[in-house]
């Protein structure tokens, strides 16, 4: 299979380099491919800072919720097989919302995280991440912490509600129907057949692993090294580690009806099913819907469809996804939290992996907005001035004239990289216009009567 165009390599290599150096990330690892294999693969940076040892794509992260994907690949499979219907009650398999008000929560809520119950289960991330007690140190304890959330589940109205503990139960599910634990079922009907060897949920093989990343917490100052949260409980939904290359594999194999180089490992049709949009998770400015299926989430960009999932562990983050009409994929991981996130550097490298610019991704498109107004401006003879400043997908602007301080926050008024203008809102519920022109060296704010001129 040919390999991607050197331009095209160059622009990926800045992309993620400058990403690395803007952003402290220790070290991150990438992997673009199609359906047959690899078309590029590399290391960037440490995947540990104290021995200096390289990040390679063979270095085993934490995938986090890109777990998610395989729980409802193996959930959606099993339905496929007859083994369980996605219309079934949980309580049917689990009891742990027996108590829950208004019908029954379905296998298919969870795998959609529609079925109501609020966000649950960071205690338990904390606990094994920080030993922040938690009260929950197995599946009795989990069963309560689980049961005393459910007065809290809305059944008044139909929404999104991202829900990792539903993938945690719906693990369960899995070892109900089949008997085998879930770590072992996933290894032996996943891993074992699309030859992902090292891909894993076991700390024991994680640490008899040389390449194999230390994970960083980030902070205030320079990145702290911290130990990676293995924890049984939360395997379902988060607790997958891999390399990019072994999990690049999966990705193939949902790219290719399930199955890869001769070995199914659901039947065919499950992916397409697991793909399908089942609720929004968040709409963008340009109105595009991010969409959410069964463990897979799913938007337009680049004039395709991009289908994929997110991780975050904290100490470790990555992105899987692929275009379906480009066919091709990309996987992204590193050993500390970063933002942009590994999912959306991801987007970006698959943009130019498929010959559009980054800004196709989102939040290329509004990081290059942002950067290209940001400075001090000045008005006629200084009388007043504003510091610029990007502040996540807006601005912080602050406005010092004889009148005093003026602090704003300005959002933007679409998603194109090149409309430069952005808008705040005065507390009589007033919109105010902040309208940038750009002309070469040169930058101009216009606000309410005031004109002003970039000075630095």
């Amino acid at each position: 299979m040919p390999d991607l165009p050197a331009d095209r390599v160059r622009a990926i290599e800045s992309l993620v380099t400058d990403w690395l150096q803007e952003e402290d990330v220790p070290g991150a690892s990438v992997v673009v491919f199609d359906a047959d294999g690899e078309r590029y693969a590399e290391g960037f940076g440490a995947r540990n800072l104290e021995t200096n040892d390289p990040a390679t794509p063979d270095t085993l992260y934490g995938m986090g919720s890109i777990t998610k994907s395989v729980t409802g690949l193996v959930v959606v499979g099993m339905a496929e097989a007859g083994e369980l219907s996605l219309s079934d009650p949980v309580d049917d398999y689990v009891d742990h919302y027996e108590d829950a008000p208004g019908d029954p929560i379905t296998i298919a809520e969870l795998l959609s995280h529609t079925s109501g119950m609020p966000a649950t289960g960071t205690g338990i991330l904390d606990q094994a991440l920080r030993g922040t007690p938690a009260g929950v140190s197995d599946e009795d304890d989990r069963k309560r912490y689980v049961r005393d959330a459910t007065e809290l589940r809305a059944t008044d109205r139909e929404r999104f509600m991202y829900y990792n503990t539903g993938y945690d139960i719906l693990g369960r599910v899995i070892e109900a129907v089949d008997g085998r634990d879930y770590a072992e079922y996933v290894r032996e009907e996943v891993f074992e057949p699309l030859g992902m060897e090292r891909s894993t949920f076991h700390e024991a093989e994680f640490e008899g692993e040389e390449d194999a990343m230390t994970g960083y917490e980030p902070g205030e100052g320079p990145p702290e090294p911290a130990p990676f949260p293995f924890e049984e409980l939360i395997h379902p939904s988060g607790g997958l580690v891999s390399s990019v290359r072994e999990l690049s594999r999966f990705v193939r194999a949902a790219m290719n009806d399930g199955s890869l180089d001769g070995s199914r490992v659901v039947p065919s049709g499950t992916v397409e099913r697991c793909l399908r949009e089942r609720a929004v998770r968040r709409t963008c400015l340009d109105g595009r819907d991010q969409g959410y299926g069964y463990g897979w989430m799913r938007q337009e960009m680049a004039d395709d469809l991009e289908v994929g999932h997110g991780g975050s562990i904290v100490v470790s983050t990555a992105g899987a996804s692929y275009l379906q009409d480009a066919g091709l994929g990309v996987v992204v991981a590193c050993n500390t939290t970063a933002d942009p996130h590994p999912m959306e550097l991801g987007r970006a490298v698959l943009a130019v992996a498929a010959g559009h610019p980054p800004t196709e991704e989102p939040t290329y498109a509004m990081k290059r907005r942002c950067e290209a107004v940001t400075g001090t401006y000045e008005s006629y003879r200084g009388e007043l001035t504003a510091t610029v400043e990007r502040d996540g997908g807006g601005l912080s602007v602050t406005m010092e004239g004889s009148f005093g301080e003026e602090e704003l926050t300005a959002f933007p008024a679409s998603l194109s990289p090149d409309d430069h203008e952005f808008y705040t809102v005065f507390g009589d519920g007033a919109r105010a216009l902040l309208e940038f022109d750009l002309d070469g060296d040169h930058a101009d704010l216009f606000y309410t009567r005031a004109r002003l001129r970039r000075v630095e």
